[in-house]
């Protein structure tokens, strides 16, 4: 069974969620940097993704010109 495909929305809907639970004190400190760990790989594939549309957006821009 192949793995589903997130899109921007639910992966930064996820982050929240991971936020939301790091902010709870009873997590176990090994939960804590699990979680930890997760978000901030989201954030670096968010961020990737914001930099790819960016640029995307600048080259329809420019072709348009």
């Amino acid at each position: 069974m192949a793995s589903k495909k997130f899109n921007y929305q639910e992966k930064y809907e996820f982050l929240e969620t991971i936020v939301g639970e790091l902010q709870l004190s009873s997590l176990s400190l090994d939960d804590s940097i699990e979680k930890y760990e997760k978000a901030v790989r989201l954030i670096k594939e968010l961020e990737d993704y914001l930099k790819y549309t960016k640029n995307r957006v600048i080259e329809i821009k420019k072709s348009y010109k």
